[in-house]
């Protein structure tokens, strides 16, 4: 893709009313403004290409269901995330409206069960199969580009500022749907894949953006032909268009439920068996149980202002960033060796930084402001940098596992964030 002088799509937006937007000027526009505002939106991504990374920084994405994705309407945004990555990747709510490909993608089912009358169409085709913004009129297209851009100035400051970076998930779905399904028919018969997708799980597994769980078993069973694909193709489908499109934007996967962790792992533990290479790449667990400074969700403008001016926030990203890297691990070490290393070094991280929020009096003036409180943090087991020969989807080092402290066992065993969704009613179901 060709470089842009735009470096997001609220240039295109301002671009395009030439000056300051609110609400009122989208609501005001002709049905042939609206669609001239989505055809530049179209132009600007067919152009885009994901920013460079600038030395060695965190770019983190967690998928479409997470709570580190800015901007999904039915999961609440951890907006600390902002503090403690250097780029977080937002899938552009404006383009997933105007994209020309939806409609086009293979969506997986129907599943036949035993029942002949009975056939299952799962939900995942509703995330780009729903709707077109050219199939529309005037009232839904307005409707729609009015929640997008609404969720968009939500994060005008981040995004302005390059720590949040919207991309057209649709597009890079569509550029990689071979690989993805090919990927998926090696899951449908990998059984690990399938005792790990029917485990009982605290948020269940995501098969789409806005939805976990809800996967439909019929009473009289799945039809002996379609029984594995029934159960693993709507979740891998999921999975494994996240890691492309982290792949493609160079970012690193951070799942925020165990089930997507499990997922995760399964496939470096494919992948160990592949090439001896991965053990001087794999990073294994190195947290457990920390607590970190974690502020008022709603509150972004005050965590933009935290970020821009706090050096102890600057250290801990630039530490982060380090660690990741792989760098600081000795090709020598075995695996105890690196958990061992990584465990201490985020243990002296987490102890400087809470330091520093105590003693930083502006800083601590700030975190008041915004309603400071401590959740602890995990770096679960993962691997890093897979060479590129092995051809899978995604390298992606250390893993972000929040989970607020309340939720935390007495023996330390820390329960997946999304306990709190859906305690909250947030979740869209269970199978």
């Amino acid at each position: 893709m060709a470089s842009t002088a735009r470096t997001s799509v609220l240039d295109v937006i301002d671009g395009f009313f030439g000056a300051p937007w609110s609400e009122s000027d989208i609501e005001s526009l002709s049905d042939g403004a609206l669609k001239e505002l989505g055809y530049q939106v179209e132009n600007f991504y067919d152009n885009w290409s994901p920013p460079a990374i600038d030395g060695v920084k965190y770019r983190s994405y967690g998928g479409g269901a997470s709570i580190v994705q800015p901007g999904n309407p039915g999961m609440p945004f951890l907006s600390s995330s902002l503090l403690y990555s250097d780029e977080i990747v937002m899938h552009c709510p404006l383009d997933e409206w105007v994209c020309r490909r939806r409609g086009t993608f293979r969506a997986p089912g129907p599943y036949r069960s035993n029942n002949p009358q009975l056939s299952v169409q799962p939900l995942p085709s509703a995330d780009a199969n729903q709707g077109s913004f050219a199939g529309s009129d005037h009232a839904e297209n307005l409707a729609k580009i009015l929640a997008a851009t609404g969720r968009l100035k939500r994060f005008e400051k981040p995004i302005r500022e390059g720590w949040i970076i919207p991309v057209p998930h649709l597009r890079l779905w569509k550029s990689s749907e071979e690989k993805i399904w090919s990927q998926i028919r090696r899951d449908v018969l990998d059984l690990d894949v399938h005792d790990i997708l029917n485990r009982e799980w605290v948020g269940m597994p995501a098969v789409s953006d806005y939805i976990r769980g809800l996967q439909v078993t019929p009473n009289a069973g799945w039809h002996p032909a379609d029984a594995a694909k029934a159960v693993v193709e709507p979740p891998s489908l999921y999975f494994n268009r996240t890691l492309a499109i982290g792949s493609l934007v160079e970012s690193r996967f951070t799942p925020c439920a165990d089930v997507d962790l499990a997922l995760l792992m399964n496939k470096f533990k494919q992948a160990t068996t592949l090439n001896r290479e991965l053990r001087d790449a794999l990073l294994v667990k190195a947290l457990d149980g920390y607590a970190i400074p974690n502020f008022d969700e709603q509150d972004i403008l005050e965590i933009c202002r935290i970020r821009k001016s706090d050096e102890a926030f600057d250290e801990w990203r630039a530490e982060l960033s380090r660690l990741v890297s792989g760098k600081s691990i000795p090709t020598s070490a075995d695996l105890g060796e690196v958990e061992s290393q990584l465990s201490e070094a985020i243990k002296q991280m987490v102890s400087d930084l809470r330091r520093k929020v105590k003693n930083d009096r502006s800083l601590s003036a700030r975190a008041a402001r915004a309603r400071m409180e401590f959740i602890d943090i995990g770096f679960l087991g993962v691997a890093a940098f897979l060479p590129e020969k092995l051809a899978l989807a995604a390298a992606l080092p250390p893993i972000l596992k929040m989970a607020v402290q309340m939720l935390i066992s007495p023996a330390g065993g820390a329960g997946s964030v999304l306990l709190k969704v859906d305690q909250a009613g947030l979740l869209n179901g269970a199978r």
